[in-house]
């Protein structure tokens, strides 16, 4: 590939900005958990084809899943759906550790607001 990783980080970095969100994951089993019910999530939506979100994976040393193909109803220009996610309070802030020095500031804002809203539940 010859990028550097740093040129990777901010590559994903920028996808993250555009595309993606840090959101509060509501856990389904009655297990207890760090936050008693929510935790930490991360999401990256990408339509037609998964590459970009193969690449993004990669840059965070394969961390996350990517889902799809998600059809869409027919019609012009309805492509596949495809999503990368990761859910899991570590997980989410290693994630965020390669992306972070290339974040914007509301993408910084929004994961701080998720992870302190986390720790209330």
């Amino acid at each position: 590939m010859g990028m550097t990783k740093h040129t990777e980080y901010a590559w994903a970095a920028g996808f993250w900005d555009g595309e993606g969100c840090t959101y509060r994951h509501l856990n389904q089993a009655k297990s207890v958990t760090w936050n008693r019910g929510a935790t930490p999530g991360m999401s990256l939506g990408q339509s037609g084809s998964r590459e970009g979100l193969d690449r993004f994976q990669t840059a965070l040393s394969g961390l996350g899943k990517v889902y799809g193909p998600y059809p869409q109803p027919e019609g012009p220009g309805r492509k596949p759906r495809y999503r990368w996610e990761l859910v899991g309070r570590w997980r989410c802030q290693q994630a965020l550790a390669y992306l972070w020095s290339y974040l914007s500031s509301e993408k910084k804002d929004q994961a701080k607001r998720v992870f302190q809203e986390c720790r209330k539940d």
